[in-house]
C-alpha cells in the first residue's frame, strides 16, 4: 500500500492516483512494469516519457477525459492494436529511461 510521509515535503513528486489517494512518483515507479491493466492516466502520469509512443500510435488517449477510467488493455482494444507488441515496447521505454537516470 503506498501511503504519503507526512515529514517528506509536498512537491511536483507527489502524484494523484486514478481511484484515489496520493503516492510518491518514485514509489510507484519502483513497484513495477506497465500492466495491461493500468489505467491510461497512470500511465501518462508516472511515466510522461511514453506520452510521444502513444501519440506516434494516433491514440489521443494524452488529455482524453476516458483516460482516468479506461485501462491499457480497453484502449488498445478500441484501437484494434495488438497488446504484447505495445506493452513491451512500453516497458522498454520506461525501462531504459531508468537505467539513463541511473548512470
Amino acid at each position: 500500500m503506498l501511503s504519503v510521509d507526512p515529514a517528506r515535503p509536498l512537491d511536483a513528486c507527489l502524484l494523484a492516483l486514478p481511484r484515489g489517494g496520493f503516492a510518491y512518483r518514485e514509489e510507484i515507479m519502483s513497484q513495477s512494469l506497465i500492466t495491461i491493466e493500468d489505467s491510461i492516466e497512470k500511465i501518462l502520469t508516472t511515466w510522461p516519457q511514453t506520452i510521444p509512443f502513444f501519440l506516434k500510435h494516433h491514440m489521443i488517449c494524452v488529455g482524453c477525459q476516458m483516460s482516468e477510467f479506461d485501462t491499457l488493455g480497453e484502449a488498445l482494444a478500441n484501437y484494434g492494436i495488438p497488446p504484447e507488441p505495445f506493452l513491451h515496447a512500453l516497458n522498454e521505454i520506461i525501462q531504459r529511461d531508468d537505467t539513463e537516470r541511473s548512470d
